[in-house]
């Protein structure tokens, strides 16, 4: 009986373009080398891009496990099975699921539909790994930004300040949970506050600064003159820093 090493490129090359016109190493039924062949890939299914058609066998063999055992005493040499069958004349039935069956043609068939569905399962569980490798390998750049948000009155609520500038929601944006509040000069307090952004999702000038000033900034008339002051006199960007 010639046997395959499942370790070996070309082995597995050869197994290939045989099991590409069988259904079983042994043929249209499976013997020995299709249960100890199987064992051998110790549970791990082969390269299905590789060994399309090993794999399908693979598959097709792992439904067989209430059986595969017994292929064990099954050889592929044409002298065993006439040896095995004058033992069956002569002893009567024995354990051989597979010896003296005939196979029809609609059982060709099913066996063939089992192993294309098992192919198919394998190139789709193939696939998706590959997706999920993918996934794994897109690194997703991400800054942290501190904001300096100084504003036009000594009387400013920073609590209700705070609360108006986290008010902004945006995909990719995460806010800080707490902020400061130093002295600037003469008593005037700004307010820090700190955001994770994600860098392709979220542009800080757009994004997050023009539209403070927008909602709580000063207005001006189309000559640049202040005609309403807002809660927010100006932000800088403190620090932008990649994480």
């Amino acid at each position: 009986m010639s046997s395959y090493n499942v370790t070996c490129e070309k082995s597995l090359t050869e197994l290939n373009n045989h099991l590409s016109t069988n259904l079983f190493i042994g043929g249209h039924q499976p013997n020995a080398q299709d249960a100890l062949t199987f064992e051998a890939f110790q549970g791990n299914a082969p390269d299905v891009a590789k060994y399309p058609s090993v794999t399908a066998w693979f598959y097709l063999v792992h439904c067989f496990e209430n059986v595969r055992d017994s292929w064990k005493a099954i050889s592929d040499k044409k002298d065993d099975k006439k040896n095995n069958k004058k033992e069956e004349k002569k002893g009567g039935d024995d354990d051989d699921l597979f010896g003296d069956i005939e196979e029809t043609e609609e059982d060709k068939k099913k066996v063939e539909e089992k192993k294309k569905k098992a192919a198919e399962a394998a190139a789709k569980k193939k696939e998706e790994a590959e997706k999920a490798e993918k996934k794994k390998k897109v690194v997703v750049g991400k800054s942290l930004v501190i904001l300096n948000v100084k504003v036009n009155s000594l009387e400013t609520d920073f609590d209700d300040l705070f609360k108006k500038v986290t008010a902004i929601e945006k995909e990719g944006l995460l806010w800080k949970q707490d902020y400061k509040t130093p002295v600037v000069a003469y008593g005037m307090k700004m307010l820090v506050v700190g955001c994770v952004v994600v860098d392709d999702l979220i542009s800080v000038d757009e994004d997050i600064i023009n539209q403070l000033y927008e909602l709580y900034g000063d207005k001006e008339d189309e000559e640049g003159e202040i005609t309403e002051e807002g809660l927010i006199q100006s932000i800088d960007i403190a620090s932008f820093d990649k994480i």
